[in-house]
C-alpha cells in the first residue's frame, strides 16, 4: 500500500531500487534512506518556496511534521522484523504462495529450492524480492490477503483524512506536494481539496507503476517455469508484463 503525494515517489523508487540492486548491498537500509530521508531533502526547496511565496506560519509547521513523521518512520523502519507485523494477513516474503510452492521442490529439484533458500535456510535475494510483487487476483490463495489489503486501505483513508484535517486546522500540512497545492489555491482561489486529490492521484499512478509492476515483472521472469499458481495450470513467470 502507498503513502500520497511525494512520499509515495520516494516510496515507489525506494521499492524499484530493492529490486534492481546487487544483492551485495545493503538494500534494506537503502530502502529505508530512499523512502523516508529522500522525502525530507525533496521537501528542503519546497519549503523554501512555501516560506517565501505561501506564509512563514505554514511552513514552519509543516516542516516540523515533515521531519518528525519521517525520522520516526526511518528509526521504526530500522528494528529488525518490524515489516512482518500486521493488524491482519499481509504479503510478506513469509507467508508468500510462491515460497510455499518452493518448499515442494526442495527434495524433488534442489536446484530451485536453492534459488530461494540458502544453506543455512535463510532467504536469497531472489526469495526477499518476491515480497515486492502485488497481490494476484488470480491466486485463489490470496484472497484473505486482498481482504485484509482492502481493510489496510480503509483504516488508512481514516486515519489519513483524521490527520490532513487536523494539519490543515493549524494551518499546516503533509508537505510534499502540499506546499505547491496549498500555493496553486492561494493564487487561484481554488478549492485545496479538489487540487489535492488531482495530485495525490497522479503521483500515486507513477509510484505504483514504478514501484509495483515494474519491480514485480521483473521478479515474477525471475521466478523458474516449474513454479505454478496452486490449483491452476498458470505459471507465475507468464504473469510478468
Amino acid at each position: 500500500m502507498y503513502n500520497l503525494g511525494v512520499s509515495s515517489i520516494t516510496q515507489g523508487l525506494a521499492r524499484t531500487l530493492f529490486v534492481f540492486l546487487p544483492a551485495h548491498l545493503p538494500k534494506t537500509l537503502i530502502f529505508d534512506l530512499t523512502f523516508w530521508i529522500l522525502y525530507i531533502v525533496i521537501n528542503i526547496p519546497l519549503i523554501i518556496f512555501a516560506y517565501i511565496k505561501v506564509g512563514k506560519r505554514f511552513s514552519i509547521l509543516t516542516t516540523v511534521y515533515v521531519v518528525m513523521a519521517n525520522v520516526v518512520g526511518f528509526l521504526i523502519g530500522l528494528i529488525p522484523g518490524v515489516q512482518n507485523i500486521g493488524l491482519f494477513t499481509i504479503n510478506t516474503t513469509e507467508n508468500s504462495t510462491i515460497i510455499y510452492e518452493v518448499t515442494r521442490f526442495k527434495d524433488s529439484d534442489p536446484q530451485i529450492y536453492n534459488l530461494f533458500f540458502t544453506p543455512d535456510g535463510k532467504f536469497t535475494d531472489l526469495a526477499q524480492k518476491i515480497a515486492y510483487i502485488p497481490l494476484i487476483w488470480e491466486n485463489n490463495s490470496e484472497v484473505n490477503k486482498i481482504i485484509s489489503l482492502f481493510l489496510y486501505a480503509s483504516i488508512a483513508g481514516a486515519l489519513s483524512s483524521l490527520v490532513y484535517t487536523v494539519l490543515f486546522v493549524i494551518g499546516a500540512s503533509t508537505g510534499g506536494m502540499d506546499f505547491i497545492s496549498q500555493y496553486v489555491a492561494k493564487t487561484k482561489r481554488r478549492s485545496i481539496a479538489s487540487i489535492i486529490f488531482y495530485t495525490n492521484i497522479i503521483t500515486l499512478l507513477v509510484s505504483v507503476t514504478i514501484g509495483s509492476y515494474v519491480p514485480a515483472s521483473v521478479v515474477l521472469n525471475e521466478i523458474p517455469q516449474e513454479i505454478m499458481i496452486p490449483n491452476s495450470n498458470i505459471h507465475f513467470k507468464d504473469l510478468s508484463w
